[in-house]
């Protein structure tokens, strides 16, 4: 009973460990390619940029709307087109 415990316990542990592994490969290779935030900021028309800021600095929907004076239509296109400028982008 001990012995396959531990050879249980060793096989998760080496298993955890190649998982580690190949996470921190894939995070490492993301963040040397990755583009900063703020280059892609600097590639938005200004209206779209004000409500990327917004965004980024945690305001609700709400929120931005208010401050922009914008109908929540109008919020909607907007996020939309910065979803698209971030696709675009990220090529």
């Amino acid at each position: 009973m001990l012995r396959k415990q531990s050879l249980f316990v060793a096989r998760t542990a080496a298993r955890r460990k190649k998982r580690e592994a190949a996470v921190t490969c894939v995070g490492q290779s993301r963040a040397e390619n990755a583009p900063s935030t703020s280059d892609f900021l600097n590639t938005l028309p200004p209206k779209l940029k004000t409500t990327a800021l917004l965004i980024l600095t945690g305001h609700s929907k709400l929120e931005i709307a208010f401050l922009l004076r914008v109908s929540d239509c109008a919020l909607r296109q907007r996020i939309a087109q910065i979803k698209k400028h971030w696709r675009l982008f990220d090529i």
